[in-house]
């Protein structure tokens, strides 16, 4: 339990220190009820078997709710996109803006997507090493999984055009117009 306690932080040895503290919980509160209900109120104990049982569910119910969140996708505080903007502002001078920064949980750590922009004229070879770099260092950072880069040379740009749907949501077909269409391409 006091190994678990120090290194509660990570996220396997957390799920440890939950079950060890319900141990030590379970175990004293369940002894006293049971001699306290034996030699003087014989209630007390199934009463203290349904609380030890409504903590215990409690306990691992607010956790799986937390991990739920977390594989979700529940995006990353303002203060730390905030710092991932500053991190990549501050990362290079050939970085003039930063155009969207989003980070989100897929697990513990957060995945990173930035997209950066430079300056038309920048060569190739120094934008890509800049990028390249530019992931490296957010991925460097202990809450980040993962860090994807995009850059480009202007912001005026709809980011929902850049990434067309392979097909058309808006019109609903059944399944037998589905059917006509795969055969005719």
């Amino acid at each position: 339990m006091i190994y678990c306690f120090f290194y509660r932080r990570f996220p396997s040895v957390h799920v440890f220190f939950v079950d060890h503290r319900n141990d030590i919980v379970v175990n004293v509160f369940g002894l006293v009820m049971s001699i306290v209900g034996d030699r003087f109120v014989w209630y007390l104990d199934p009463v203290g078997a349904i609380c030890i049982a409504l903590l215990i569910l409690v306990s691992w119910s607010a956790n799986a709710f937390e991990q739920a969140g977390l594989l979700a996708g529940r995006s990353a505080p303002t203060a730390y996109i905030s710092k991932l903007i500053y991190v990549s502002l501050t990362h290079s001078s050939h970085i003039l803006k930063v155009d969207t920064c989003r980070a989100y949980h897929a697990g513990q750590n957060y995945y990173v997507e930035i997209d950066v922009v430079m300056d038309a004229e920048t060569p190739l070879l120094v934008s890509h090493d800049v990028g390249q770099s530019l992931q490296r260092k957010l991925e460097g950072l202990a809450d980040v999984e993962r860090a994807f880069v995009h850059i480009d040379y202007e912001h005026e740009h709809d980011i929902y055009e850049e990434h067309k749907p392979l097909y058309d949501k808006t019109e609903p077909k059944s399944f037998r117009e589905q059917i006509r269409s795969c055969l005719s391409n």
